[in-house]
């Protein structure tokens, strides 16, 4: 919980010269970032391992804090300078750009368990292409499939 405070007393520079939707986009990006700290961290410590980010970031909170509050920070600035230069639209999209691919891996974070290291989820079924190709190994003339041929 710590954590999350420590994100928004970042807010006020939020408040500053942008417009209302970016505002609530960057208050969005915000709680995203600070959900995906809190999510990290415990799925670190239910004994997962992080994807992208490097050890010296992803196992250290204060770490991990100050890397989303600047990317956080950073995507002020540049929305800031954008508007400035009477880009709006460009500043709104890069931050829900940030939003989105930051989102989704701080809820996916929450659902991950260790002992089975699937999403708690109900997943959605992928289908299948080339369902009417014949299965990997096949060979065309023959009986049996490649790993067979080479077993024995």
């Amino acid at each position: 919980m710590r954590i999350a405070v420590f994100l928004l007393l970042a807010c006020p520079m939020v408040w500053g010269q942008t417009d209302r939707v970016e505002r609530v986009l960057l208050v969005a990006d915000l709680g995203s970032r600070a959900l995906d700290v809190y999510s990290t961290r415990r799925s670190l410590s239910e004994g997962n391992h992080e994807m992208f980010l490097p050890g010296i970031v992803a196992n250290h909170t204060v770490t991990m804090t100050a890397y989303s509050a600047g990317s956080v920070a950073l995507d002020w600035w540049i929305t800031r300078k954008l508007e400035r230069h009477g880009h709006r639209r460009i500043a709104r999209i890069i931050t829900a750009i940030d939003l989105a691919q930051d989102a989704p891996w701080a809820v996916r974070n929450l659902f991950v368990h260790r002992e089975t290291d699937k999403i708690a989820l109900p997943s959605v079924p992928i289908p299948v292409p080339y369902a009417h190709a014949p299965p990997l190994g096949y060979r065309r003339g023959c009986d049996q499939k490649q790993g067979e041929i080479h077993a024995r």
